[in-house]
This record gives C-alpha cells, sequence and structure tokens, in this order.
C-alpha cells in the first residue's frame, strides 16, 4: 500500500490531519502536501499504529460462491 493509498484509506488529508492531532490551520496542507512526497519517516515512526502496520485489504463479495 502506497502512502497515498493510506491517507485515502483514512479517509483523506483533512480526516487523517485531525486524526494525527494536526491543527486546522495548515495542518490539512501538511497531510495533502503527503500525497505526492510521501509520508514523512518521522511521522510514520510516531504513529506506528497506523502506518508502520499497515491496514489489511478489505474482503470484497465474491459473486458465484
Amino acid at each position: 500500500m502506497t502512502d497515498a493509498d493510506l491517507i485515502k484509506y483514512y479517509g483523506g488529508p483533512t480526516k487523517l490531519a485531525r486524526r494525527l492531532g494536526f491543527p486546522e490551520k495548515g495542518g490539512v496542507q501538511r497531510v495533502q502536501n503527503w500525497l505526492g512526497r510521501g509520508i514523512p519517516p518521522k511521522i510514520k515512526i510516531q504513529y506506528p499504529n497506523l502506518f508502520l502496520k499497515p491496514p489489511r485489504p478489505q474482503k470484497t463479495a465474491q459473486s458465484g460462491n
């Protein structure tokens, strides 16, 4: 899962910025920048439960079973 995928998984830049406790002013833009630059290693280490243990892919319903 890419960093951009993780940001989308957690609801996008606004929701992830809130979850990380970033200030409303500037926090969303900070996370938005990560879509292109990647999530900084320092942030990944500060929040290992979010970024170092990637979520499992969601199961999808299979047709015909």
